[in-house]
């Protein structure tokens, strides 16, 4: 049993708390574990590829839809080559591919945020990321890198197509960058 007062605040409108911590989802992972590369990265998409998105609906529980892309270099129907992974935190509620807009890459989930890469406690690949498929025995020697910061723009042309502009950087400081144009189906 309680007796006094109590004061409540008025958290109308903003965004819903489950619970969880918001704070960095990615435990401030090392950049040494994230990153293979040692350079600048200019991601491309020539000759064949694909593009796709999955509404994942709210999926970080900050009370808007949640998008994840990829865009993804083919060979003879197969990935092969650099493929990016998008994680995107929209300002709506929209369940039909709505994700236009320019994105902060953080590790703090909220509104129009691209959510920095991480791998997760059982080491699989969560966030946004780089990765460069090999065939064979040359996947070991392929690059990879875990998005941290930076933006991403997403524009609807209205034509059936998107612009895709990356201006990131991994954990160990090497830019990530990419622009591309063309039509992401939905997955």
């Amino acid at each position: 049993t309680y007796f006094g007062s109590i004061e409540l605040d008025d958290v109308s409108g903003e965004n819903p708390d489950s619970g969880d911590d918001t704070g960095d989802k990615t435990e401030g992972q090392d950049g040494e574990a994230q990153s293979t590369l040692t350079a600048d990265r200019h991601v491309t998409f020539d000759g064949e590829h694909r593009a796709k998105w999955g509404y994942e609906g709210d999926y970080w529980q900050v009370g808007y839809s949640n998008y994840t892309i990829y865009i993804m270099n083919k060979s003879g129907g197969y990935v092969y080559g650099d493929t990016l992974q998008f994680d995107l935190i929209t300002d709506n509620n929209s369940t039909d591919g709505k994700f236009a807009g320019k994105y902060t890459i953080s590790d703090k989930p909220g509104k129009l945020v691209m959510m920095a890469g991480f791998t997760n406690k059982y080491a699989q690949a969560v966030g946004s990321w780089f990765y460069e498929y090999g065939g064979g025995s040359a996947r070991r020697n392929k690059n990879y890198a875990m998005i941290k910061s930076g933006t991403a723009e997403f524009i609807d042309n209205g034509n059936g197509t998107h612009t895709v502009i990356l201006d990131g950087k991994d954990y160990k400081g090497n830019k990530i960058t990419c622009t591309w144009t063309g039509v992401n189906e939905e997955d």
